[in-house]
């Protein structure tokens, strides 16, 4: 997936509702207005599945191959494999307390998961590990920022981190800063955050 898709995709999700038909189809035809043909028919998918209670305020969720999907419930620290073929949870791993949890990647053998103000959880061997290694990273956003979305960018083997708040990591650097989101990107190698947004 290039930059500009993730982008989008990211956006998407933050401003994404309820749809309802009718709606959907208008926003498929808005896109198409705009050049870009969106590739997905929103009201009508070509599968569904119900989740199961433990997962209903689901915030955020990562392509682990293809019959699962990880999936992170919003208030609870757990990692939920979901398998696709059987409709149910496959697994399920404590990461840590609760919190506001508002997104997942898979990375290898990893799983990345998004806390609201900005702290990321590197959970080590996550599918095989029932206690598995746990690092937490403080990235310089804060709850101001409203951390919304969090993306794997191969090709520069980065994390991206939407800000759905405050777009900026220093809290006084524009004073129009309701005119802008930002999305911030985290190097896992060396454990920072470039406080430049990314776009």
């Amino acid at each position: 997936m290039q930059p500009k898709q993730i982008f989008f995709v990211i956006i998407f999700i933050l401003t994404s509702t309820v749809v309802f038909p009718q709606e959907a189809e208008n926003n498929y035809k808005l896109y198409e207005k705009t050049g870009y043909r969106f590739p997905y028919h929103v009201a009508s998918p070509d599968k569904r599945w119900e989740l199961p209670k433990k997962l209903v305020e689901i915030s955020g969720l990562s392509y682990v191959d293809k019959h699962s999907i990880a999936c992170v419930q919003d208030e609870k620290a757990s990692i939920y494999v979901f398998n696709v073929n059987k409709g149910d949870v496959e697994t399920k791993t404590d990461f840590g307390d609760h919190g506001d949890f508002e997104g997942i990647e898979i990375v290898g053998k990893n799983a990345w998961v998004l806390k609201s103000n900005g702290t990321l959880y590197q959970v080590k061997d996550y599918l095989k590990d029932k206690n598995p290694m746990v690092k937490k990273y403080k990235t310089g956003l804060s709850a101001k920022n409203n951390a919304e979305g969090l993306a794997y960018d191969a090709i520069s083997q980065s994390l991206l981190i939407a800000c759905k708040g405050y777009p900026f990591v220093n809290k006084d650097e524009e004073k129009n800063a309701k005119e802008f989101k930002a999305i911030y990107r985290f190097d896992p190698k060396s454990g920072q955050l470039d406080p430049k947004p990314f776009c």
